[in-house]
Protein backbone atom coordinates (compact mmCIF):
# COMPACT_ATOMS: atom_id res chain seq x y z
CA UNK A 1 0.00 0.00 0.00
CA UNK A 2 3.05 2.06 0.91
CA UNK A 3 4.58 1.63 -2.81
CA UNK A 4 1.26 2.57 -4.03
CA UNK A 5 0.73 5.40 -2.27
CA UNK A 6 4.45 6.75 -3.07
CA UNK A 7 3.99 5.89 -6.89
CA UNK A 8 1.24 8.09 -6.88
CA UNK A 9 2.44 11.11 -4.87
CA UNK A 10 5.88 10.47 -7.57
CA UNK A 11 3.16 10.66 -10.70
CA UNK A 12 1.43 13.41 -9.27
CA UNK A 13 4.45 15.71 -8.31
CA UNK A 14 6.04 14.98 -11.96
CA UNK A 15 2.77 16.13 -13.59
CA UNK A 16 2.59 19.05 -11.10
CA UNK A 17 6.21 20.05 -12.33
CA UNK A 18 5.92 19.38 -15.98
CA UNK A 19 2.64 21.68 -15.63
CA UNK A 20 0.65 19.36 -17.67
CA UNK A 21 -3.24 18.54 -16.50
CA UNK A 22 -4.31 15.46 -16.98
CA UNK A 23 -7.37 14.95 -19.21
CA UNK A 24 -10.56 13.42 -17.41
CA UNK A 25 -13.64 12.37 -17.78
CA UNK A 26 -16.11 14.87 -16.08
CA UNK A 27 -19.81 15.57 -16.09
CA UNK A 28 -19.62 17.44 -18.90
CA UNK A 29 -18.74 14.01 -20.97
CA UNK A 30 -21.72 12.41 -19.03
CA UNK A 31 -23.64 15.15 -20.50
CA UNK A 32 -22.44 15.21 -23.74
CA UNK A 33 -22.50 11.48 -24.44
CA UNK A 34 -26.43 11.72 -22.84
CA UNK A 35 -26.99 14.36 -25.37
CA UNK A 36 -25.24 12.44 -28.50
CA UNK A 37 -27.40 9.32 -27.27
CA UNK A 38 -30.70 11.17 -27.65
CA UNK A 39 -29.78 12.49 -31.43
CA UNK A 40 -28.57 8.92 -32.07
CA UNK A 41 -31.54 7.52 -31.07
CA UNK A 42 -33.80 10.75 -33.46
CA UNK A 43 -31.47 9.71 -36.46
CA UNK A 44 -32.01 5.98 -35.98
CA UNK A 45 -35.98 6.75 -35.72
CA UNK A 46 -35.82 8.88 -38.64
CA UNK A 47 -33.74 6.49 -41.00
CA UNK A 48 -31.42 9.49 -41.34
CA UNK A 49 -28.83 7.55 -42.67
CA UNK A 50 -26.42 10.68 -42.82
CA UNK A 51 -26.78 11.49 -39.33
CA UNK A 52 -25.89 8.56 -38.14
CA UNK A 53 -22.39 9.23 -39.45
CA UNK A 54 -22.15 11.32 -36.54
CA UNK A 55 -22.22 9.02 -34.08
CA UNK A 56 -20.74 5.99 -35.04
CA UNK A 57 -17.18 4.98 -35.64
CA UNK A 58 -14.80 2.22 -37.30
CA UNK A 59 -14.03 -0.38 -36.60
CA UNK A 60 -17.19 -0.93 -34.72
CA UNK A 61 -17.53 -3.88 -33.24
CA UNK A 62 -21.19 -5.77 -32.30
CA UNK A 63 -22.24 -8.95 -30.03
CA UNK A 64 -25.21 -10.14 -31.86
CA UNK A 65 -28.41 -11.40 -29.44
CA UNK A 66 -27.99 -15.24 -30.52
CA UNK A 67 -25.86 -16.68 -27.49
CA UNK A 68 -23.81 -18.70 -29.72
CA UNK A 69 -22.48 -15.59 -31.63
CA UNK A 70 -18.97 -14.45 -31.95
CA UNK A 71 -18.35 -10.50 -31.78
CA UNK A 72 -18.60 -9.42 -35.21
CA UNK A 73 -15.91 -6.52 -35.95
CA UNK A 74 -17.26 -4.36 -39.20
CA UNK A 75 -14.30 -2.69 -40.71
CA UNK A 76 -16.14 0.23 -43.31
CA UNK A 77 -18.78 2.79 -42.34
CA UNK A 78 -20.04 1.63 -45.82
CA UNK A 79 -20.91 -1.95 -43.82
CA UNK A 80 -21.92 -0.34 -40.22
CA UNK A 81 -24.76 1.51 -42.24
CA UNK A 82 -25.89 -1.84 -44.12
CA UNK A 83 -26.08 -3.65 -40.80
CA UNK A 84 -27.98 -0.57 -39.69
CA UNK A 85 -29.93 -0.76 -42.34
CA UNK A 86 -30.64 -4.46 -42.28
CA UNK A 87 -31.82 -4.09 -38.51
CA UNK A 88 -33.72 -1.03 -39.25
CA UNK A 89 -35.91 -3.50 -42.19
CA UNK A 90 -36.41 -6.03 -39.23
CA UNK A 91 -37.84 -3.79 -36.95
CA UNK A 92 -40.00 -1.96 -39.31
CA UNK A 93 -41.23 -5.55 -40.62
CA UNK A 94 -42.63 -5.75 -37.02
CA UNK A 95 -44.75 -2.35 -37.01
CA UNK A 96 -41.35 -0.52 -34.89
CA UNK A 97 -42.27 3.04 -34.47
CA UNK A 98 -40.01 4.87 -31.99
CA UNK A 99 -37.80 4.22 -28.95
CA UNK A 100 -37.19 6.00 -25.70
CA UNK A 101 -34.64 5.55 -23.20
CA UNK A 102 -35.29 4.09 -19.58
CA UNK A 103 -32.19 3.85 -18.10
CA UNK A 104 -28.67 4.79 -18.14
CA UNK A 105 -25.13 3.96 -16.92
CA UNK A 106 -21.89 4.73 -17.89
CA UNK A 107 -19.17 3.75 -16.73
CA UNK A 108 -15.61 5.34 -17.44
CA UNK A 109 -12.75 3.43 -18.80
CA UNK A 110 -10.10 6.61 -19.21
CA UNK A 111 -10.66 10.02 -20.03
CA UNK A 112 -12.02 9.51 -23.64
CA UNK A 113 -13.75 5.78 -23.38
CA UNK A 114 -16.46 4.52 -21.59
CA UNK A 115 -19.43 1.91 -21.29
CA UNK A 116 -22.70 3.19 -21.48
CA UNK A 117 -25.59 0.81 -20.60
CA UNK A 118 -28.98 1.36 -21.75
CA UNK A 119 -32.39 0.35 -21.91
CA UNK A 120 -34.76 1.17 -24.37
CA UNK A 121 -38.29 0.37 -24.94
CA UNK A 122 -39.40 0.31 -28.41
CA UNK A 123 -42.91 1.38 -29.57
CA UNK A 124 -45.07 -0.22 -32.28
CA UNK A 125 -47.14 2.52 -34.75
CA UNK A 126 -49.93 2.09 -32.57
CA UNK A 127 -48.47 3.10 -29.39
CA UNK A 128 -47.91 -0.30 -27.89
CA UNK A 129 -44.72 -1.44 -26.86
CA UNK A 130 -42.88 -3.51 -29.12
CA UNK A 131 -40.19 -5.02 -26.83
CA UNK A 132 -37.77 -3.78 -23.88
CA UNK A 133 -34.16 -4.37 -24.69
CA UNK A 134 -30.76 -3.67 -23.00
CA UNK A 135 -27.47 -2.82 -24.87
CA UNK A 136 -23.94 -2.11 -23.75
CA UNK A 137 -22.47 0.81 -25.93
CA UNK A 138 -18.55 1.28 -26.32
CA UNK A 139 -18.32 4.54 -26.54
CA UNK A 140 -14.93 7.23 -27.64
CA UNK A 141 -14.23 10.58 -27.27
CA UNK A 142 -12.25 11.51 -30.92
CA UNK A 143 -11.91 15.37 -32.05
CA UNK A 144 -13.97 16.87 -29.25
CA UNK A 145 -17.32 14.65 -29.73
CA UNK A 146 -18.38 11.58 -28.95
CA UNK A 147 -19.11 8.40 -30.94
CA UNK A 148 -20.45 4.71 -30.85
CA UNK A 149 -17.70 2.06 -31.78
CA UNK A 150 -19.42 -0.93 -30.48
CA UNK A 151 -22.71 -2.76 -29.33
CA UNK A 152 -23.12 -5.20 -27.13
CA UNK A 153 -26.89 -7.05 -26.48
CA UNK A 154 -27.57 -7.60 -23.38
CA UNK A 155 -30.57 -9.44 -20.93
CA UNK A 156 -32.77 -6.69 -19.46
CA UNK A 157 -32.71 -8.22 -15.98
CA UNK A 158 -29.28 -8.03 -16.01
CA UNK A 159 -28.78 -4.30 -16.37
CA UNK A 160 -26.58 -3.03 -14.09
CA UNK A 161 -25.48 -5.91 -12.83
CA UNK A 162 -22.29 -5.88 -10.57
CA UNK A 163 -20.96 -9.17 -9.03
Amino acid sequence: MLRSLAVGLILLVTVEIRGEEVPRFGQADASAINEMFDRYSLATQKRDISALLDYLGTPFIQFNQSAQSEPKPIETMEALIQAFRNARDQLDARGYDHSKYVSTRITVLAADRALVNKTARRFKKDGTVLEEKAFIYLVSKTSESWKIYGQFNQDVPYFGSVF
